[in-house]
């Protein structure tokens, strides 16, 4: 979920609003949403996230095909960033390891089935 700040003036029924949560599906048109000056921002930070950081926690997230805007987001940035050691991903579908890091072209990925595996671990 992403919160998304609206505009003041759009005050739909007369209540006044600023924040809504917003759910942006893996979905094959996403640019109509993200492409938003709304939610511009918001994919904007998430790159620059990535490609500062040194581990990527991927929870619960499976890639999916047709989220083709974040798989290309997502690879591009781990390519960048030279200083990503590892890929975690939190997910109970062994098959997700595999799948991340032949997308993403990441140097390690590891899997955990669980957040309790995840925190155990590290």
């Amino acid at each position: 979920m992403i919160d998304a700040r609206i505009s003041a003036q759009a005050k739909p029924g007369g209540r006044s609003w600023h924040l809504w949560p917003l759910v942006v599906p893996p979905i094959y048109d996403k640019q109509r949403v993200t492409g938003m000056t709304l939610l511009q921002e918001v994919w904007d930070r998430a790159n620059a996230a990535i490609l500062g950081a040194d581990r990527l926690v991927l929870f619960g997230y499976s890639i999916p095909e047709a989220d083709v805007l974040a798989r290309q987001m997502l690879r591009t940035a781990v390519r960048q960033n030279g200083s990503l050691d590892c890929v975690d991903c939190i997910n109970p579908d062994a098959s997700v390891a595999p799948k991340v890091r032949q997308i993403l072209d990441a140097k390690v990925v590891r899997l955990f089935v669980d957040v309790p595996a995840y925190l155990k671990w590290g």
